[in-house]
């Protein structure tokens, strides 16, 4: 009984995950190049709100693409590809991206040059978000965040630190319940 549940939910997922892959995806795409042939006809007023259809469109589309991955790793189709990443390499993409949210954001990272992982796009979100967790929940300036890489055995692991108040004992018991925020 229980293996035809999960039969039945994988279905769901390969479903769904089909449904993004094609129509959905196909459909943000028509609506981009439509909203950025206009946005070079306009000017003004308009222009600024075609400008503000593109990004959401795009923003959509990504997040589109992350369900996909999530998805695609959640299910056993095999249709998330892994490759070899270069963990120093992701992190220096995502600290770009991070030390220009607010003044006084930096960044250390120590990782071997050599550290790689098997991993799909969902890495660098992952990888992504602890940073941006870093910034947003340690609020006195400037933000200094650590970064440290090691391997261990065949695994790899990713400590981000930084100078914010930390997490209360109350906080660290539920964190990882789902639906859980806190500061």
């Amino acid at each position: 009984k229980n293996e035809e549940i999960l039969r039945r939910q994988r279905n769901q997922i390969d479903f769904f995950n089909s449904i993004l892959r094609h129509d959905m995806l196909n459909g943000l795409n028509i609506i981009t190049g439509h909203s950025e042939i206009l946005l070079s006809e306009l000017d003004g007023d308009k222009k600024e709100r075609m400008e503000t259809i593109v990004k959401w469109t795009e923003n959509i589309t990504d997040l589109a693409e992350k369900t996909r991955d999530i998805l695609d790793t959640l299910s056993d189709s095999g249709g998330s590809e892994l490759r070899a990443v270069t963990v120093g390499t992701v992190l220096q993409n995502e600290v770009q991206e991070i030390e220009g949210i607010r003044e006084g954001v930096s960044v250390e990272i120590d990782c071997p040059p050599e550290i790689r992982v098997l991993a799909n796009g969902l890495f660098a979100d992952v990888v992504r978000n602890l940073l941006m967790n870093a910034v947003e929940h340690t609020r006195p300036n400037p933000v200094n965040i650590h970064v440290s890489v090691e391997k261990e055995n065949t695994n790899v692991l990713i400590v981000v630190e930084d100078d914010g108040p930390g997490v209360s004992y109350e906080m660290k018991q539920r964190i990882f319940k789902r639906g859980e925020k806190g500061d």
